[in-house]
């Protein structure tokens, strides 16, 4: 006997990607279900992990992921002519364990308003870090804070009566609303953010492109910068490494996303951004693979439900 309810059919749409630079502005914290489905019009499955954003570590220890949505400020048109704003996921690891160097030789500290400094012993670091309250810092908080300190860049980090320093216990046991109340607040800025394409397999094992962003971002102003000069061209960065601490943020940015081994791993571009077309030279990965990145028009999309 064959009988039954027939099964509803899942239309495909494509996803557009984007690489290179744009303004943003945050605007969702670790979104609830809902709360995702209301910010990108996609509906995630009944079963989707995307939204267990506490966990343990591959060492055991509890951590925490911070996904940070930043909607473009540039508004674009559907095929239909409406009007619309990309929104990029921005995403911060945290665990609950001192970081050291892998020699086990340094460590790392953080003062309260989120800068870092290394050091054998707290009595070797600088002066200027500990004029402030410090502690030791836990992997992924380096790269949270410094991401904090350019998003809420109108707060005075140099006002002596100042603080930036997340209260530990509930952000590991999932409460971000510390940060989330930030969001539109009175020390929020926009940022400039890098848009990138990780090419990686997916759960049925296919290679596929997914939307990701640097998780370093610059200020807005700092766009125009990058208009002067090709900042992949190896020649261009080499120029500009030779300044060592000289680097001003911008600089220090291009040296950084450039690094052969501790850059960035993902297709990117230096320039406004665009829509990604692996035809293009500079758009090409070391894996290449033609297939478009899909997502169902009535479930999660992929992009967001692979981490």
């Amino acid at each position: 006997m064959i009988e039954g309810t027939k099964k509803q059919e899942v239309g495909f749409v494509e996803q557009k990607l984007y690489v290179g630079l744009f303004e943003g502005e945050v605007v969702a914290l670790n979104p609830t279900a809902e709360e995702f489905k209301k910010l990108t019009g996609w509906t995630p499955s009944e079963n989707s992990r995307q939204f267990d954003y506490t966990g343990t570590s591959n060492d055991g220890n509890p951590s925490i992921r911070l996904d940070f949505w930043i909607r473009e400020k540039k508004e674009r048109l559907t095929d239909d002519n409406k009007p619309y704003h990309n929104k990029f996921r921005l995403a911060f690891w945290i665990e609950a364990k001192d970081r050291e160097n892998r020699e086990g030789t340094l460590t790392q500290y953080i003062n309260d308003v989120g800068t870092c400094s290394w050091a054998e012993s707290p009595e070797r670091l600088p002066q200027w870090f500990t004029s402030r309250k410090y502690r030791v810092a836990r992997p992924g908080e380096e790269k949270l804070y410094n991401f904090l300190r350019i998003w809420l860049g109108k707060l005075d980090t140099r006002d002596a009566d100042t603080h930036l320093d997340l209260n530990w216990k509930p952000l590991i046991n999932g409460d971000v609303s510390e940060i989330r109340d930030q969001i539109g607040g009175e020390y929020c800025r926009n940022v400039l953010a890098l848009a990138t394409i990780e090419v990686g397999e997916n759960r049925e094992g296919r290679m596929v492109n997914f939307q990701r962003v640097y998780d370093t971002v610059l200020m807005p102003y700092q766009l125009k910068f990058f208009n002067t000069e090709d900042y992949k061209d190896t020649n261009v960065v080499a120029r500009i490494a030779t300044k060592s601490d000289r680097l001003s943020p911008f600089e220090r940015f291009v040296v950084d996303v450039n690094d052969e081994r501790y850059g960035c791993k993902q297709v990117f571009t230096l320039k406004p951004i665009e829509e990604y077309d692996p035809e293009k030279p500079e758009h090409r990965s070391i894996v290449s693979t033609d297939e478009v990145r899909m997502q169902e028009s009535n479930g999660i999309s992929e992009s967001n439900a692979d981490y």
